[in-house]
């Protein structure tokens, strides 16, 4: 868990556009690691094929 002091030192002298820049970055690497993980998860030969999970019914 970070401390107040480590945070002080890392974003003290960030401008409220920088720190807006820095969390959007933040939040497109995090949705690029889950299209990975969904993608690595996918079996390959399900992915390959024509079945996708949108077009699968539940029930």
């Amino acid at each position: 868990m970070p401390t107040y002091y480590k945070w002080k030192s890392q974003f003290a002298g960030m401008s409220v556009p920088g720190l807006a820049q820095l969390r959007e970055l933040q939040e497109g690497i995090a949705r690029l690691k889950r299209m990975y993980a969904e993608r690595k998860l996918w079996p390959r030969h399900v992915a390959s094929s024509s079945c996708s999970p949108c077009s699968m019914t539940m029930g």
